[in-house]
């Protein structure tokens, strides 16, 4: 869909998970695209609604929350940004885990502290 002569698309964070070792996770959707960054996906503490005691849980849901809340954390510390701008500058501040590269290799990894302490 267009919304302001661009495609709204073309600014959606792809988030993917990775395990505690830096590999992908066999039961993780991974889709049928790239994903931009990858953020941690397995052991995730929550608060479990329905008990209400904490769980620990696995999954590329439990990573998107991470990206989600650097970019909002951006946004509120650089509120003159536009959304593609935050966007990029995950991407840009992202960076290589070091983990060895094999078949599974993952995105870069989200760096908060990049992100948040440099406009540019």
């Amino acid at each position: 869909s267009w919304w302001y002569g661009f495609y709204v698309e073309d600014y959606v964070l792809g988030v993917t998970g990775y395990t505690n070792v830096g590999k992908r996770h066999p039961n993780f959707n991974y889709g049928s695209w790239n994903a931009d960054v990858c953020a941690p996906g397995v052991n995730i503490v929550y608060l479990d609604p329905t008990t209400g005691s904490w769980g620990a849980g696995d999954g590329t849901s439990f990573s998107a929350p991470f990206a989600s809340a650097l970019a909002l954390l951006r946004f509120s510390k650089f509120d003159w940004e536009w959304a593609d701008h935050v966007y990029l500058m995950i991407i840009q501040h992202s960076h290589d885990p070091g983990w060895p590269a094999d078949e599974t290799t993952l995105p870069n990894t989200i760096e908060y502290a990049d992100t948040l302490f440099f406009w540019w």
